[in-house]
């Protein structure tokens, strides 16, 4: 049992405020995805069509975006908060933690692991509560990300027709390249802007949240 142990709840809060505006996921599934096997190899035994490739960096279009900072912002708002109402019952502990450890030999051996069994309890509940508001955050940024993945579809979509292209690949995937002018990221952060300047980032309630804690060990 050590300090390290009863910061960890609190830590991981902070981990999400700097790097969860940044956990983006973009929409595999677009129209059509349902196709059968046979379907495919149908179409692709004709001929194939010249490709004509675009790119888009998803990483900028969160950061460039409107709604990707507004979700960045209320992100941060949200950890800052869960931090304020945690760091007290954090520090708390640290101070029961140290208490405890100067009494412990003093006390007779059934009051020593009474004493140490209350305190994990304690600990135990301080962690359950920082887990519960970390993945209310991750929830309702994900839910956040829907909309937003959901809107920037038929801009693609709209680029696509727009710029007779036939493919749309992730800056990630591209390996070399000796034009720039492949990438449509900021047509698409521009348009994105325009019909989507924000989107709410709203925390699912805490019984959500634990109901699906519960479920997991047991998928």
């Amino acid at each position: 049992m050590t300090r390290k142990q009863i910061l960890i709840s609190v830590a991981v809060v902070a981990v999400l405020a700097i790097g969860g505006g940044a956990a983006w996921y973009f929409l595999a599934d677009h129209e059509g995805s349902g196709a059968s096997d046979s379907q495919t190899v149908a179409k692709s035994t004709g001929p194939l069509p010249a490709p004509v490739v675009l790119v888009i960096d998803r990483a900028a279009i969160l950061q460039a975006s409107k709604a990707g900072q507004d979700m960045g912002r209320q992100v941060q708002e949200y950890a800052q908060q869960a931090r304020s109402e945690l760091d007290p019952q954090g520090k708390a502990l640290q101070a029961e933690e140290q208490s405890l450890k100067s009494q412990l030999a003093s006390l007779s051996a059934d009051a020593r692991q009474s004493r140490i069994a209350a305190f994990e309890a304690k600990r135990d509940a301080f962690q359950r509560a920082a887990a519960i508001k970390q993945n209310r955050i991750k929830l309702g940024l994900a839910n956040a990300q829907h909309q937003m993945e959901r809107a920037l579809e038929p801009i693609l979509k709209q680029i696509m027709v727009d710029r007779k292209a036939n493919m749309v690949v992730d800056k990630q995937a591209v390996v070399f390249a000796t034009d720039t002018s492949f990438d449509v990221s900021r047509d698409a952060v521009s348009r994105l802007d325009a019909v989507l300047p924000s989107v709410k980032v709203d925390l699912p309630p805490e019984s959500a949240v634990t109901a699906q804690q519960q479920q997991q060990p047991q998928q």
